[in-house]
């Protein structure tokens, strides 16, 4: 039985062929492009979820990391590098490095755009560029933060029912196509080669034979030409391996001068840093002395203002003396008055070089052991005549068993005695006022409460401030600088102490400081 040959072109069926393996290689080139992929964002090193990552916001204070790769598929990876871009609204910033890693913190408010690129040192290729956009703004992260964590929540919740889903029937359909069109390319591949090798059986003997002379031939001078083939290859080869030897010495070298340049960057951003620092502090300390100089200037006004009155009144009291012919009475009442005077210019110098001294910091106490019973008395005592001109009852509550504590005797008197002073001349005659005193394991506190005219609450928030003018006036006409509270203060803090006023307008006040005893700590 004679076989009748197959109907087949040879030609069409090795046009088909190569139409497909063209087919294929363009597929293997597209598989092959080189692409940017981020794969993760994370905001104090918490991820953000993809669904999140057009709309990012952050904070002042948050970190914002970016962590990506290079993907080439089907490929050796030659050596690259990346090249990083941030701009915001007003400052661009661009720089090389070879991390697929990179991190921002405390970045200004404002709009930012960040671009990732990968490219080859000898520039043979360049990736395009990912972009991400985010922004800096306190409410906005706050609102951001809230998000993901509602969505966090709705995932928890939903946890179970998305674990019967994880092998979708389209995932798996998807990987199937792939194998199929594999398969199928496998199957035109293999019906090709078969139809070939039925075809070549048909041929006659001599055909074959002389087929076989013809192959020995042509294997003959193939193997002749592979011979130098193979030489001529090595020796490009061995080019190619000096070259590429070459590229990573050079790409070492870069990425040490890069590493350089990192390291000189980041010392420059740490003496920027630095000198931000001083600039702040020399700022801040400029504003201090301009606040002092302020301070200064009205120090010596208020000095001026209340001098010029008493001296100018001196001053008319002398002329009337030289001026008139006075009885010995009338002389008497004049040397009064200039007595009266000038006893307050005296007291007011005093008070005056006492804020200079507490001003130079020369402040220096001689602290002994003593009942702060004794120091109350004393003074109470001496003020206990210009209470009884007014009409105004004083008494003083001190157990007689308070412990003793270390203080400045002197210094702690004279606190006492401006604040019963003060109680005195802001009260009403038949007005009451109350010392007080009592201690418990950590401190000592003293209190004078008064029945008299209180201040406003404009007045109790600035009541220790130095040359405070309060709104109360003392209702005798006693005479007032505005510096005894804050010289209090200032005493009180020299024991690392603490001073307070409660009060209430027409209600009276309660003045009171309290002392450590251990107040080294």
């Amino acid at each position: 039985m004679r076989l009748l040959p197959l109907n087949i072109n040879p030609t069409k069926i090795f046009k088909s062929i190569i139409f497909i393996l063209i087919l294929f290689i363009s597929l293997s080139f597209i598989l092959q492009a080189r692409e940017i992929v981020l794969d993760d964002i994370r905001i104090n090193s918490v991820s953000i979820p993809d669904d999140f990552r057009n709309s990012i916001a952050l904070s002042k204070t948050d970190s914002i990391t970016f962590l990506y790769h290079l993907q080439i598929q089907n490929e050796e990876q030659n050596p690259f590098l990346f090249k990083i871009t941030i701009q915001n609204d007003s400052q661009l910033s661009t720089f090389t490095l070879n991390k697929n890693i990179i991190s921002y913190k405390r970045l200004p408010s404002g709009n930012y755009n960040i671009k990732i690129s990968a490219f080859e040192p000898q520039n043979s290729w360049q990736t395009n560029e990912l972009t991400i956009n985010f922004i800096v703004d306190d409410i906005l992260a706050e609102k951001f933060q809230k998000s993901i964590q509602d969505y966090h929540n709705r995932l928890a919740s939903s946890i179970s029912g998305t674990k019967k889903d994880e092998k979708s029937p389209f995932h798996i359909m998807s990987n199937s196509v792939v194998m199929i069109t594999l398969s199928g390319l496998l199957l035109i591949l293999i019906v090709a080669s078969v139809i070939i090798k039925n075809n070549r059986k048909g041929l006659k003997k001599n055909q074959k034979m002389n087929e076989n002379i013809t192959n020995k031939k042509i294997n003959g001078v193939t193997k002749m030409a592979d011979k130098n083939k193979n030489s001529v290859s090595t020796e490009e080869y061995n080019k190619l391996a000096l070259e590429n030897e070459n590229l990573k010495e050079e790409l070492r070298s870069l990425r040490e001068q890069i590493d350089a340049l990192s390291s000189r960057a980041e010392e420059l951003n740490k003496q920027n840093r630095e000198l931000k620092e001083s600039l702040d502090k020399i700022s801040k300390s400029k504003s201090e002395l301009e606040e002092l100089q302020k301070q200064k200037d009205d120090l010596f006004a208020i000095i001026i203002h209340d001098i010029k009155n008493p001296a100018a009144l001196i001053k008319s009291l002398v002329e009337l003396l030289r001026s008139y012919d006075l009885t010995a009475t009338e002389q008497q009442e004049v040397m009064e008055d200039i007595f009266v005077t000038t006893k307050k210019i005296v007291t007011l110098s005093q008070e005056v070089t006492k804020v200079l001294a507490l001003e130079s910091n020369t402040l220096k106490l001689n602290k002994e052991p003593i009942n702060i019973k004794y120091v109350i008395e004393d003074v109470v005592k001496r003020n206990m005549i210009a209470a009884n001109n007014k009409s105004i009852a004083m008494k003083s509550e001190v157990p007689d068993n308070l412990p003793e504590i270390e203080i400045d005797a002197q210094k702690i008197e004279e606190v006492i005695e401006n604040l019963i002073s003060n109680a005195i001349k802001f009260s009403n005659e038949g007005g009451k006022v109350k010392v007080t005193a009592k201690a418990n394991s950590r401190e000592l506190t003293v209190e004078v409460a008064d029945n008299g005219l209180g201040l406003s609450e404009e007045d109790v928030t600035k009541a220790f401030q130095r040359g405070a003018r309060l709104s109360a006036r003392p209702t005798a006409g006693e005479h007032s600088s505005g510096f005894g509270l804050w010289i209090v203060k200032k005493m009180v803090e020299a024991h690392n102490g603490k001073v307070w006023v409660k009060s209430a307008l027409g209600r009276g006040s309660t003045f009171a400081f309290s002392i450590p005893y251990n107040q080294n700590q």
